[in-house]
């Protein structure tokens, strides 16, 4: 039903570790489901370095990201990316292991989130760290302070960020 009130609202569709019988263990999955929403402009989706990993797609090198890339514009298309879930995976390519680890200690580690950082056509989209929590805000510090060490251009990095 449509909602006046609700007309702005993007629901995001996040792609699965593949685990089991989980539904939207690919780029396929996804734009299948997307392909049946009535008002498919406010259907996008969340892209989980973990769970993408895991499901196969080899985000920790040059080619398997272009690869990645290649794949997600011919499926879903670039423009219903809504934002990426940061974190390293435990788990190797394929496993299919939902199981998220500090940026740069898994098996993803820093290679591939510095391609994701560095690609002018994620500017301005929500990066969201994703990993392993303490009591205090010490671990998201570390992966912050990680992932600016990434960015090639040092201006890009949002004043009062760590590193920026």
């Amino acid at each position: 039903a449509h909602i006046p009130e609700c007309a702005d609202t993007v629901t995001l569709l996040e792609i699965m570790a593949g685990q089991g019988t989980t539904l939207g263990r690919s780029l396929g999955q996804l734009q299948a489901i997307i392909e049946r929403v009535t008002e498919t402009a406010r259907v996008g989706v969340c892209l989980d370095t973990c769970h993408a990993f895991a499901t196969g797609y080899n985000l920790a090198d040059d080619q398997g990201y272009a690869d990645f890339m290649d794949e997600l514009d011919r499926t879903i298309g670039l423009e219903r990316v809504g934002c990426w879930h940061f974190n390293d995976s435990k788990g190797a390519l394929d496993s299919h292991l939902d199981r998220h680890v500090h940026i740069g200690e898994g098996e993803i580690g820093t290679h591939g989130f510095q391609l994701i950082l560095n690609d002018p056509r994620w500017d301005g989209l929500a990066m969201l760290l994703e990993t392993p929590k303490g009591d205090d805000l010490v671990d998201d510090v570390r992966n912050l302070a990680t992932l600016c060490t990434l960015v090639d251009d040092p201006s890009r990095i949002p004043p009062g960020l760590v590193g920026g």
